[in-house]
């Protein structure tokens, strides 16, 4: 008896080791399984290229997938048209300009960057081709009627920031609001229906090859960047709300990590390489796509962590320009726990 006891003991002694790390491991499993548990999100933004790189590059080369993520979308659109579906609780992310944002902050919707796209301001003020005689400089268009997407858009929000750099208001020009599609503002350009338009890439490419229009205030070009606005702007960025935030953490860790890794591979490959990978999303020629590239891809932001000065640079124009009435803080418009801050 006593040596049939022993044995049970014995096996038992021996069993419970690679038992426990069995069940241990098991466990471990099952709390992976859970963390990778597929998780939908809702996205909308506005189709540039400086703002919605990151996100269709992480869609079609399977970085969210990667990291657990289902995009519903995205749902394309104006940026005030797709902030307030945010606020209406329609989407839960969305890409935007910085100008939009601050628009719909100052109204306290309650939304917080997470991400920078892009580090560098991307509008510029064309000019349609007739009026080169009479109009080189913005104070030259008082009277005229100036394209932008629409009140409260980053383009109406940058364009009141031109004008108020060269002594005029508002009150000085007719806004004429228009679709985001580039055709639009093409046709709008050589027709006359507009006399100037705050675009950006790759309509401004588009209309030098076309010689549609010419640059009154040409922000690809550095001295002009830093003239008008500064060194560097966080122009394009990611926006979630707080609800989100605090209510589902673990999806927006996901998101920033697959938007993380589109950000890697746009600066690590070559200016063609992520044309073939995005020209289809944005409707563009893969060709046209990599001409806009190789003079702009050195601003999409690295990390994805939001500049405290560039985003500062962004604040002072909405402000300059009458559109937020005080300064907001990087802490009231940003949560950088998931993304981290730069300089």
């Amino acid at each position: 008896m006593t040596r049939t006891r022993n044995r049970w003991t014995f096996w038992c002694k021996s069993a419970a080791l690679p038992l426990a790390f069995l069940f241990m491991g098991a466990a471990w499993f099952g709390h992976a399984l859970a963390q990778r548990a597929p998780l939908t999100v809702r996205w909308g933004g506005v189709p540039a290229i400086e703002n919605m790189m990151f996100t269709f590059i992480a869609i079609d080369r399977g970085f969210f997938e990667e990291e657990g993520v289902k995009v519903v979308g995205p749902t394309l659109g104006g940026g005030n048209t797709i902030r307030d579906a945010m606020a209406a609780g329609e989407i839960d992310f969305f890409d935007t300009g910085t100008l939009t944002y601050l628009v719909g902050k100052e109204k306290g919707l309650r939304q917080k960057i997470i991400f920078e796209n892009f580090s560098h301001q991307i509008f510029s003020l064309f000019v349609r081709t007739e009026l080169k005689g009479e109009v080189q400089r913005v104070r030259d268009l008082k009277g005229r009627k100036i394209a932008v997407v629409g009140p409260g858009s980053a383009s109406w929000a940058a364009g009141l920031a031109f004008l108020r750099k060269d002594g005029l208001t508002q009150k000085d020009v007719q806004f004429v609001f228009l679709a985001t599609d580039p055709t639009v503002w093409m046709v709008g350009f050589e027709r006359g229906q507009i006399d100037a338009g705050v675009i950006w890439e790759p309509m401004n490419t588009s209309a030098l090859d076309r010689r549609t229009a010419y640059p009154i205030v040409d922000i690809s070009d550095p001295a002009v960047h830093k003239q008008q606005i500064g060194p560097r702007a966080s122009s394009m960025v990611m926006v979630t709300t707080e609800k989100m935030i605090a209510e589902n953490p673990e999806a927006v860790r996901r998101v920033v990590s697959a938007l993380k890794k589109a950000a890697h591979f746009v600066h690590t490959r070559s200016a063609k390489e992520v044309a073939q990978v995005a020209a289809p999303r944005f409707k563009m020629d893969p060709a046209l796509l990599e001409r806009v590239l190789e003079k702009r891809k050195m601003h999409y932001s690295k990390t994805g962590g939001v500049s405290r000065s560039g985003l500062a640079v962004e604040v002072d124009l909405a402000y300059n320009a009458g559109v937020l009435q005080r300064r907001l803080s990087f802490e009231e418009m940003v949560d950088s726990k998931f993304s981290g801050v730069e300089p």
